[in-house]
């Protein structure tokens, strides 16, 4: 009993929550639903009434009257159908409106979310709930308005047949209690197989979209592996699918049950109406009014009882969905300040570890960014170098008092502002299929283009390929569009590196930017970026002959950094793993002279 009460208040609350945040968003969405709900709640129990009057006019042979009443109902009719129509067009508008709206309110919550959150595994399967909470959004409110409009009807219909008979009423109440106890009986189970479809559709998702994804064809041909993918595909669909019988068979058994139970008790309901009309107590007019009055009070008592544990299931993926995007508490640091970097920018003393792990990524990582400084990280892979420069970007935030930008410790500045005075480029970019220009400007927030910024950078990341594309630098990229022009993942790279160049930025970390050019025009780029006296540039590379034209070299790894200078110090260590890896340029692995990778 006290987790229903609970369950109750939790529905309640939300539905509260619904309606206020639609409220703000366009009154007139909830003030068209319970202005028409309540008209409808009167128009149905004007018709019980009118059903009595027109059976004992007619009776009576009073035909003036049965004409009169006959057009009140038409009329009564005729306005709620057409009050009808327009709800259901105006709940089509609606629908479409609010899922737009919640949508943003999902990018906006997401946005409020740590990087290394989203990263963490079960971080998709919230989301997941969250936007399903969106499908359902303007359903919930819609049943909370069709909630007011049932009960106006069931309690009206009620004191209807209480009036002529107590009896009758306690038997209706006592049918609807059972109804209600034969549906909450499912309605956690219902939930608890629905959260877990959710968990497992991931992997049917991934396997489809591995499946016809464009890119991915080459390899499955190549590897002939689409048949496994396949057979993994259709075991994760036999997965979804037992959950799904579970949940149809279960939702049969309980219809099952009410349909049953609700026949059997209504009988009997009318077989009682049947004897009091019998004992003369009742005119033909009251038979008809009552037995209208009790189909009314029963269909809408169900009506209330399923939408309210139909209400009540659909509470936890609502409820999901608000918390998902409700704002998220900032830690309480007082005041803010924006980001500045005109000397350097401290390490000190740096731990990290992920919120799923026990293991530390990073330990105790101490050294000093130079204002114009060009430093290259090398290390193998899993050594913690893009955890690093995540941490010095802000992307993740660092322990407090861990980085300083000239003396401010991270976690009290302004996160917007360190975003603007920074840029980061991974390996990873993303592909954005909108027009060159626009992906030059691209966070600048200005639609202004400067163009010889532009062919700045163009020329520094050696991006001549715009002159060559059927509209310049309007030049729709991608595929989405028919008149769109695709580029190679070298072009998209230098591209990627142009934008980063455009935005002006006073620190630029360079996590792998040129895995997909070929190491000429890798060379070429770094050396164009390094002789960028006013940049401050911090690059992640598994390429060793890039070290050699950094001011300061730090190698990491496990986590540490073992070993930290300039070119000439490293290689005067004889046993140094940068001097060994430097020495290997020799080998027959070498290219052109020049490139080592590793790791």
């Amino acid at each position: 009993m006290m987790k229903l009460y609970k369950s109750g208040c939790t529905f309640l609350l939300t539905v509260k929550e619904v309606i206020m945040t639609i409220y703000r968003y366009n009154r007139w969405i909830v003030i068209m639903g319970i202005l028409f709900s309540l008209y409808f709640s009167v128009v149905s129990l004007t018709m019980v009434h009118t059903s009595k009057w027109l059976i004992n006019s007619l009776n009576s042979a009073d035909f003036k009257s049965c004409i009169q009443i006959f057009l009140l109902v038409t009329f009564l009719n005729l306005i709620k159908n057409i009050m009808n129509d327009y709800q259901q067009l105006k709940n089509e508008e609606f629908s479409f409106q609010i899922s737009i709206f919640n949508q943003k309110r999902l990018i906006k919550g997401l946005d409020e979310y740590e990087l290394y959150e989203k990263e963490h595994s079960d971080f998709q399967s919230k989301q997941n709930i969250a936007t399903r909470g969106i499908t359902m959004y303007f359903g919930y409110f819609r049943l909370s308005i069709q909630l007011i409009e049932s009960l106006l009807i069931s309690v009206s219909s009620l004191f209807f047949l209480v009036n002529y008979s107590i009896y009758l009423g306690l038997s209706v109440i006592l049918i609807s209690l059972f109804k209600l106890i034969i549906i909450s009986k499912i309605i956690n189970k219902k939930v608890d197989l629905n959260r877990e479809l959710q968990q497992h559709q991931r992997e049917p998702d991934y396997f489809y979209n591995l499946l016809i994804d464009v890119p991915v064809q080459k390899e499955l041909k190549s590897y002939g592996i689409t048949d496994y993918f396949l057979e993994k595909w259709n075991q994760a669909n036999n997965k979804m699918y037992s959950i799904r019988k579970k949940l149809l068979v279960m939702q049969l058994k309980n219809n099952v049950s009410q349909n049953l139970f609700s026949q059997l008790s209504l009988a009997a309901v009318i077989v009682m109406i049947i004897i009091l009309v019998s004992k003369q107590s009742l005119t033909v007019g009251d038979y008809f009014a009552l037995t209208l009055a009790l189909n009314l009070a029963e269909s809408n008592i169900t009506s209330l009882v399923r939408n309210i544990t139909q209400g009540a299931e659909d509470t936890y993926y609502i409820d999901d969905f608000n918390k998902f995007v409700r704002p998220r508490r900032k830690s309480e640091n007082g005041t803010t300040y924006p980001y500045q970097f005109r000397d350097g920018i401290d390490i000190k003393n740096l731990y990290f570890k992920y919120p799923n792990s026990t293991k530390n990524v990073l330990n105790d990582i101490s050294f000093r960014i130079e204002k114009g400084q060009k430093l290259v990280i090398l290390g193998e892979n899993g050594s913690g170098k893009t955890t690093l420069l995540k941490l010095i970007g802000g992307l993740y935030s660092a322990p407090e008092n861990t980085i300083f930008y000239d003396g401010t410790s991270q976690h009290l500045l302004d996160k917007s502002s360190l975003f603007k005075g920074i840029t980061t480029v991974f390996q990873d970019f993303t592909k954005y299929m909108i027009t060159v220009k626009e992906n030059v400007i691209l966070g600048n927030n200005s639609d202004h283009l400067n163009d010889e910024l532009m062919l700045e950078a163009f020329n520094i990341a050696s991006f001549k390929d715009y002159r060559n594309l059927p509209n310049g630098i309007d030049t729709r990229l991608g595929y989405l569009t028919s008149d769109s022009v695709n580029l190679s993942g070298g072009q998209w790279q230098k591209l990627a590196l142009a934008r980063a160049l455009y935005k002006g930025a006073d620190l630029l970390l360079l996590d792998e930017p040129t895995a997909a050019i070929d190491a000429e025009s890798e060379v070429l780029y770094l050396e164009n970026l390094f002789k960028e006296v006013n940049k401050t540039v911090v690059v992640i590379t598994h390429r060793i002959n890039i070290a050699c034209l950094a001011d300061y070299i730090i190698f990491m790894k496990d986590g540490n950094i073992v070993e930290a200078g300039s070119h000439e110090l490293l290689l005067s260590n004889e046993n140094g793993i940068y001097k060994r890896l430097w020495d290997r340029q020799s080998s027959p692995f070498q290219l052109e002279g020049r490139e080592v990778a590793y790791g």
